[in-house]
């Protein structure tokens, strides 16, 4: 079934820090996070990737990061635009046939493929009227992180030390959204070259054009019946077509890994749907013919069927297909897909921004079921005006595809209530078809006086998504204050009715010990100045951006009513259609408002030449890229003798021709062949209506002289020629070469006329580097192209070629490396790698034993395992759950290091110490809130102790004593302790009865409200299933069992205080079958009847007979819930009836039968009364010691400790599964968390259930799967 809990997210886990050595575990597991909010309102879920990313130790992973926003959801309201729409691509299509792409570039060695990718899309906005453009990628990253906003916003996700290479932290699309938006960027390449080390700090706030729209698409976007079967599977393949034929190259983000990776046909898919996307590139074009064999290796590791990407990477032309490669339709990896548009930078002169990084979505209302939520809301940020200023356009976000927005804009308003003031705008409404950002032009400029507040506010709905409106949020760790540099959350307002209005603040919320805080609404304004008549008039917009343009074109004038425009500053003309530039001129255009006239705007228009964008030359199996920064330089090809031409690959968007004849962009020339020694010269030309034509000439020349490069000689035909060397001496055909590499040799004719001078061919050489080794993984470091040959003998008798992989090694075995020859040199040296030998196994090493582990000491040089198993273990751990007094063979080594191997093992008997375990349990009012355990090695009587600083670390006092005698004795052979475990009670330091969760019980299927109420903290510190009361006729929802022992909501002792871990919480639950069981006389009437809700599973049930009856018939019968279709419990019987007849000697009958006992839950041992409570003690300061309770199912397991193979386990009470201690024991700075307890099936939970006439549900077993959202408070 479709899950109903759509907006719910994985476990945001938190860890409780504790200061000083605190020998104690807090009892913890995973939890789902929070999606509503502290105030009426709520939050869309994290994005799982994110969460992923944040607890995978993988924060410093350059490349494409994931974004803390999900955009799965936009999947179904594509789907829902393309089931009426019908338009048509052509089966392939590529961006490069017409010049509409950026030549490739490369972004080692740094991590910024996101920054390539979404600046290549804008050039391949401009790339056809500015044709030599690129901008600095150096420049986005750097301003991307290196300012205080960023560097606060990313707190709690990325360290200071992060902060010190920006270009390596990674980045994501509305990661580069946020910081063009606020124009940091772009700015051309010559300004920040990307190989240039220095980054000019001056270019900060610099932009050369400004970002107006960014639209935003998912690629993973199927059609599905309701239950999760696909219907159609071109839905993303769709939006995506639109996007680029449109609009030009958008960026896309996919699994980068080799492992997936065609090098033959130069293709990528992965087919493990557990990957995600970790690198950003840019989709340029599409096949949907390409063939699904072109892909993988076999069946298994292809798509099911053809169709492909063609994506520009950022590796630089030499890798793949000139830098191209092709992507499946269906890799599962995919993610983002963005496309971005820009215009003029004088369009504005001012903007107003409060919450920039578009991070989740919000919803004015509050709603737990998806098609009740309104689906509109309403935002507004409030602004003061920096001076006498005009203002002309917003910017926003949108959520959901084909959102409606409608714009009011008010003056003079105060700062507390964005609907003060007088309205200057109203009414102003729209579409935007795609989610995304986007600036929308106003219907008439608003004037704004110095000083003034004004408020943009903008009604979002969307047509089915729940949450329209675009908020900023800071992720901060463990209860950190509001961020100091965003702007004033105060300022930034939402609303449900556009009349009664909330804080952005009040969108905040904490799960698990983390704030997500809301600073404010993806809301802009920009500005103009004032005209000097102090009258508001729109500032005109141009069609064609300033810059070089093809005579003829048509420019339109926008923005106004009533436009008047002048050339060269000429007489002024009204305007009233498109101007034909038909020379280089300025036009500067203005408009007028009764009367009164506006800011006069000008553009300068040059004629355009036409150009390429790049060319290549291809020769042999070489290949130069000519990119525009390299057009003024002369192209020099030399062709050696055994090559018979060159062919030419031109790209551009005009009409193109090589040495007088058409040719296709993107596509290869025939070859152009030259005789031996023939020089000519090959012209490419690129012209176009309206502009200038541009030339660019090869130089090609071809050698004479040939040469056998495999045999190190030269060829040439001795009835032709003379060869001499610079010596002047003769080189016969067939001479060899191997000594005279990379020398001039001089050409005559028979005449002895000298015809030409040529190099002889150069001797290639390896990188000394290449001799690094890693030595951990005994491998070398580098990778090695099919250009080379190694072997393991200095005569390469045995060589073996490579291809694109490293050499493993073999201690003491040398590697001996060559680069083979081709026809532009001869093969290099050998070259020796040196393999050291293995080091000697350690000797002399130090063993420690416990109870149930082995460890050993050596500072951290060596590992260890047991002997036997695969894994090593680091010195400073221990290997764990041995038994007690045995004795283990390990083997030792000693670590590789960045120098040497790991050495040869030495083998050590190892005895464990004899001892036992004994658990300690820190009760507060019944429930274990800390673990710890002893570890007791002598005979007789020992003292296990607490210091009270210790357990105040935690936040907890002692109730009562704080040390408890414990007794062990010897039997057949083995230590026992006279206690299974210890148990101590305690409470927290301070009285939290103040602390509060909100508690919403929600139908599992329906998202229907059945209950709520509000848990206190006042007697509890950890709430779990059995602490709650679940609504009288529902179970909870349960697909997966989970400990009743698991948590679901606590209180986080942190820096000193106790917070709520949430704010609150939602909990699913399932309605229960009910089974009435009716009892009627032997004429068929009713003595009595009652109803039980029954939860899934088995169960031998018995009717209860009143009291003077005695039953005819049978009064046992068996009940089993299952699971429909749809999920949902159903029973196998609704009712049951018995038949009594009354007793002879009936004793007085009561008004009804008494209420039976409340049946136990079966196959579930029983729950002890209150373990922790001590009896009632005498003196309440020294309560005495409570009696031995029952353990917990589950303690908490340390990080570092061993577990005795089969701990005895007396009658009553039960001992604790696999408790675990280090020896005596070893205190951790911090209390470590424990695993989550294993999650067993449905139950058969088959045993005697007698019916009780009570109507409060038995839980069987108690299930969870809970769902945790943050408080939420109506204004």
């Amino acid at each position: 079934m479709k899950n109903p809990f759509k907006r719910i997210i994985a476990a945001i886990t938190a860890v409780a820090l504790v200061a000083g050595s605190v020998p104690l575990n807090t009892i913890a597991s995973a939890q789902l996070a929070p999606v509503e909010t502290a105030g009426h309102g709520m939050l869309s879920s994290v994005s799982e990737e994110y969460i992923g990313y944040m607890h995978s130790g993988e924060d410093d992973k350059a490349g494409n990061t994931p974004s803390m926003l999900d955009v799965s959801y936009l999947g179904e309201s594509y789907a829902q635009l393309t089931k009426t729409a019908d338009e048509k691509f052509p089966s392939s299509y590529d961006l490069r046939d017409h010049g509409r792409v950026s030549p490739v570039e490369n972004q080692s060695p740094y991590g910024t493929c996101w920054g390539f990718a979404s600046l290549g899309s804008i050039e391949s906005q401009l790339i056809t009227q500015f044709t030599d453009i690129s901008f600095s990628k150096k420049h986005l990253v750097w301003n991307a992180y290196e300012n205080d906003y960023m560097r606060e916003f990313f707190n709690g996700v990325r360290s200071k030390e992060d902060f010190d290479n920006p270009y390596d932290m990674g980045g994501f699309d509305s990661l580069a959204t946020a910081t063009l938006a606020e124009w940091n960027g772009p700015v051309y390449s010559y300004r920040l070259p990307y190989d240039e080390d220095d980054t000019d700090e001056h270019l900060t706030g610099e932009s050369d054009f400004h970002l107006t729209d960014v639209y935003f698409a998912t690629a993973q976007t199927y059609i599905t019946d309701g239950y999760d079967n696909i219907l159609e599977k071109d839905i993303s393949e769709k939006i995506i077509k639109e996007l680029v034929s449109e609009y030009g190259a958008s960026t896309i983000s996919y699994c980068s890994d080799d492992a997936y990776y065609n090098n033959e046909y130069y293709t990528s898919f992965c087919y493990d749907e557990n990957k995600v996307a970790d690198h950003a590139v840019s989709v340029v074009g599409w096949d949907d013919d390409f063939s699904r064999e072109k892909f993988g290796t076999n069946d298994d590791t292809r798509p099911e069927k053809d169709g492909a990407w063609l994506i520009k990477n950022s590796w630089g032309a030499n890798w793949g297909d000139d830098g191209y490669f092709w992507l499946s339709y269906e890799d599962p990896t995919i993610g983002w897909v963005a496309k971005y548009i820009v215009d003029s930078k004088d369009n504005y002169s001012n903007y107003y921004g409060v919450g920039k990084m578009w991070s989740l979505n919000a919803s004015a209302d509050t709603f737990y079921k998806d098609e009740n939520a309104k689906k509109y809301g309403y935002m507004s940020n409030i602004f003061t005006a920096k001076g006498d200023e005009q203002l002309e356009a917003v910017s926003f976000y949108t959520t959901d595809v084909n959102t409606q927005y409608e714009i009011t804009v008010y003056t003079d308003t105060d700062k507390e209530n964005p609907v003060s003031g007088s309205i200057a705008l109203s009414g102003q409404a729209g579409t935007e078809k795609y989610p995304g950002y986007h600036t929308v032009e106003l219907d008439k400029a608003v004037a704004l006086t110095s000083g003034e507040n004004f408020s943009v506010v903008v009604k979002l709905t969307n047509p089915r998504y729940g949450y329209p409106l675009p908020v900023e949020i800071y992720y901060n760790g463990f209860y950190n204050s509001s961020p100091e540099y965003s702007d004033d959350g105060r300022v930034s307002m939402y609303s449900e009715n556009g009349k009664d209005w909330n804080d952005v603040s009040e969108l905040s919320y904490v799960t698990d010990g983390y704030t997500l805080c809301a600073t404010g609404f993806c809301l802009s304004a920009f500005t103009n100045p004032l005209p000097e008549s102090k009258t508001a008039s729109e500032n005109v917009r141009f069609s064609i951006i300033e810059g070089p343009v093809a005579l003829g074109s048509k420019l339109e004038l926008s923005g106004a009513d009533e436009i008047w425009y002048s050339i060269y500053g000429g007489a002024a003309i009204h305007y009233t259609k498109p101007i034909v530039i038909e020379k280089e001129c300025t036009v500067s255009a203005w408009s007028k408002t009764d009367s009164r006239s506006g800011n006069i705007v000008s553009r300068t228009y040059t004629k355009a030449k036409s150009a390429l964008t790049e060319y290549a030359v291809k020769y042999g199996d070489k290949k130069l890229f000519v990119t525009p920064d390299m057009f003024g330089e002369d192209t020099e090809v030399t062709l050696p003798a055994a090559v018979s031409g060159v062919s030419i690959r031109p790209r551009g968007s005009d009409v193109i021709m090589i040495d007088g004849k058409t040719a296709a962009s993107d596509e290869w020339s025939e070859e152009i062949e030259l005789t031996a020694g023939e020089s000519r010269d090959i012209v490419i030309t690129s012209s176009a209506d309206g502009k200038d034509k541009t030339e660019y000439t090869i130089h090609v020349s071809k050698q004479n002289i040939g040469y056998d490069t495999d045999k190190e000689t030269i060829k040439y035909d001795e009835s032709r020629y003379i060869v001499k060397d610079k010596d002047g001496n003769i080189l016969a055909n067939g001479d060899s070469l191997s000594d005279f590499t990379e020398q001039k040799i001089s050409v005559y004719n028979k005449d002895n006329e000298l015809i030409a001078t040529e190099t002889t061919p150069k001797r290639y050489t390896i990188n000394p580097d290449v001799k690094a080794l890693v030595y951990n993984e005994e491998k070398t470091l580098y990778t090695f192209s099919d250009k080379y040959i190694c072997s393991y003998d200095p005569d390469m008798s045995d060589a073996v070629a490579l291809d694109e992989e490293t050499i493993p090694l073999t201690p003491g075995k040398n590697i001996y490396l060559q680069r083979i020859a081709d026809i532009n040199g001869f093969a290099s040296d050998i070259l020796c790698i040196d393999v050291p030998e293995r080091p000697a196994a350690p000797e002399n090493v130090k063993t420690k034993s416990g109870i149930n582990n082995i460890g050993i000491d050596s500072d951290g040089i060596y590992e260890f395992r047991l002997q036997g198993q695969d894994t090593w273990t680091g010195d400073s751990e221990y290997i764990t759950e041995l038994a007690s007094d045995a004795e283990y063979t390990i083997e030792v080594r000693k670590k590789a290091t960045d120098d040497e191997f790991a050495s040869e093992v030495a083998t050590i008997k190892v005895k464990t110490l004899k001892g036992v375990i004994i658990p300690v349990y820190f009760y507060y009012n019944g429930t274990v809130v800390l673990t710890d355990e002893k570890h007791l090695t002598t005979l007789g009587e020992s003292v296990i102790e607490y210091d009270e600083k210790e357990l105040g670390n935690c936040g907890y006092v002692f109730v009562g004593k704080n040390k408890a005698t414990v007794n062990v004795t010897e039997k057949d052979g083995a230590y026992v302790a006279q206690k299974d475990f210890v148990a101590f009670n305690i409470k927290p330091a301070v009285d939290n009865s103040d602390k509060k969760t909100h508690v919403v019980y929600c139908d599992a299927f329906t998202e229907e409200v059945i209950e709520e109420n509000t848990i206190s903290y006042a007697d509890r510190t950890i709430f779990n299933i059995d602490n709650l009361d679940c609504p009288e006729g529902y179970g909870y929802y349960q697909y997966e069992q989970r400990s009743s022992k698991d948590y679901i909501t606590r209180l986080l002792y942190i820096d000193g205080k106790w917070h709520p871990a949430d704010s609150e919480i939602v909990v699913p639950v399932e309605k229960l079958p009910a089974v009435n069981v009716k009892i009627v006389d032997e004429n068929g009437n009713k003595v009595y009847e009652y109803s039980k809700y029954v939860p899934y599973g088995k169960y031998d049930a018995k009717a209860e007979i009143p009291e003077g009856y005695t039953a005819v018939g049978d009064v046992d019968f068996a009940v089993s819930v299952t699971r429909g279709e749809n999920g949902r419990l159903v029973s196998n019987i609704s009712e049951f009836v018995v038949t009594v007849k009354k007793d002879s000697e009936k004793p007085e009958e009561p008004d009804k039968p008494e209420k039976p006992e409340e049946p136990a839950k079966p196959e579930q041992p029983a729950k002890p009364e209150n373990p922790a409570k001590p009896e009632e003690p005498a003196k309440p300061e020294q309560p005495v010691e409570p009696e031995q309770p029952a353990k917990p199912e589950q303690p908490a397991k340390p990080e570092e400790p061993a577990k005795p193979e089969e701990p005895a386990k007396p009658e009553q009470p039960a001992k604790p599964e696999q408790p675990a201690k280090p020896e005596e024991p070893a205190k951790p700075e911090e209390p470590a968390k424990p695993e989550q307890p294993a999650k067993p099936a449905n139950p058969d939970t088959s045993g005697e259930m007698p019916f009780a006439t009570a109507v409060t549900p038995v839980i069987a077993v108690a299930l969870m799967t809970c769902v945790i959202i943050s408080g939420r408070r109506k204004k």
